[in-house]
């Protein structure tokens, strides 16, 4: 059992609550919530709570159930393994592609080289560096890391993804359903791509501004 995991009480259905010293699930949040940019209220908005109960969070005196650790994490743009602690902020990741201009990513096929010093960096992504500082969520620098399996577009609908289209272009962007088989792809650059046919979808599992 590691040792955030040893330090733990559960108190009351599923709420987690780590002991004095140690680094808290309210201090996790705290920090990817600054480094995304965010405010409480907007972190609020997007899970659809109050500022007090993010700040009650960050402040470790009211912290999230389980059951919202998935919906906080992906709001984040991390894990609910890194909030809690079981994994190690620092690791590094295969270099699969540059995100440029409206959202298109070009994608290094051979012998890609490796980033260091990734936060969340796990043996099932790889990460994209963003090339321009264009876009409302990501800044010239960051990095992106994608899962290195490939879903059904329909698992992923309203997710955030890495995708190849039927033309063999890379972009990066969200899958909404579109008509038939194909879908509308909504890039991170803004571009809106109608009924396109997606060869490869592989979702975005967290993000780290550099």
């Amino acid at each position: 059992m590691d040792m955030i995991r040893q330090q733990m009480l559960l108190h009351g259905e599923g709420s987690i609550f780590p002991l004095a010293g140690e680094l808290t699930v309210g201090s996790r949040i705290r920090e990817r919530r600054v480094k995304l940019g965010l405010s409480q209220r907007e972190l609020g908005l997007i899970l659809r709570v109050g500022q007090t109960t993010v700040a009650g969070w960050e402040a470790d005196k009211n912290l999230p159930k389980l059951s919202m650790l998935k919906r906080l994490a992906d709001a984040l743009r991390t894990s609910t393994s890194w909030l809690q602690g079981e994994i190690s902020e620092v690791g590094r990741a295969v270099l699969r592609g540059y995100l440029g201009e409206r959202g298109r990513v070009t994608v290094l096929e051979d012998n890609p080289p490796q980033i260091v010093g990734i936060a969340f960096a796990r043996q099932d992504v790889e990460a994209i560096e963003v090339r321009v500082d264009a876009f409302p969520v990501y800044g010239a620098g960051d990095v992106v890391l994608v899962d290195n399996n490939a879903y059904p577009p329909d698992d992923l609908v309203g997710s955030e993804c890495l995708l190849q289209m039927g033309n063999g272009e890379w972009v990066l962007g969200r899958v909404f359903r579109g008509d038939g088989r194909h879908f509308t792809i909504v890039t991170v650059g803004g571009d809106v791509l109608i009924n396109e046919e997606i060869r490869v979808c592989r979702p975005v599992r967290a993000s780290e501004r550099r």
